[in-house]
């Protein structure tokens, strides 16, 4: 009896996992399931490094290496439109949809109560490569986005 119900058991749970793994091969994989947030879909996680690009207004600032991530949130509205948010550092998304290929952050606070902004410029597959900064002065940055492969 201890035998049918162990054996009853296991072909039980062989057959879970087989149906779980014939869906998710049938779905493209492990590698390319998407996680899901409030924030869209998660295209892109990983350290990044900004590097001045215009040595007369930042000399030769780098930003050490710092985890950012990047989500793609799809409006179904008419018109439709796409809102790329980054997140880094201090930068949060300031909700402006600004395409597939770009995402607009809101930084640091200012003394007169602004906040600092930026837009960067992103890849096909979402992550970010060139950054366009403005501080609290009004003076544009810009800085070429390195990543940790």
């Amino acid at each position: 009896m201890f035998k049918k119900t162990l054996l009853i058991s296991s072909l039980a749970v062989l057959g879970f996992c087989s149906s779980s793994y014939a869906q998710d091969v049938e779905n493209g994989g492990f590698e390319d399931q998407e996680i899901e947030s409030s924030e869209g879909t998660l295209v892109f996680s990983g350290f990044i490094n900004l590097v001045c690009d215009s040595p007369s207004t930042c000399g030769s600032y780098s930003s050490g290496w710092s985890q950012a991530t990047v989500y793609k949130k799809v409006k179904y509205d008419i018109p439709p439109s796409i809102d790329m948010r980054l997140y880094w550092k201090q930068n949060v998304p300031a909700n402006q949809p600004a395409g597939r290929y770009r995402a607009k952050t809101i930084g640091a606070a200012c003394p007169d109560g602004s906040n600092m902004t930026a837009t960067w410029s992103l890849t096909a597959g979402g992550a970010p490569h060139y950054a366009s900064a403005t501080d609290c002065d009004g003076n544009v940055h810009n800085y070429r986005v390195l990543q940790l492969p």
